[in-house]
């Protein structure tokens, strides 16, 4: 249930509706996004960032 897609407020109600602990599906979405916005976007724009300088060296 916590690793689920969705957003915060369904998941959290879709987990009172089935009777899982609320804390522990919360603290997975806010984990989850956190680390995409703080970890891995920024990893993701330095790997473009050297395959396109790549790219450029390779044309010359």
């Amino acid at each position: 249930m916590s690793m689920a897609p969705g957003g915060v407020a369904e998941m959290a109600v879709t987990a009172m509706s089935v009777h899982v602990d609320l804390s522990v599906v919360t603290s997975f979405h806010l984990f989850r996004i956190l680390f995409i916005l703080f970890f891995l976007s920024p990893i993701i724009k330095w790997l473009a960032g050297r395959n396109h300088g790549k790219q450029e060296q390779g044309q010359s």
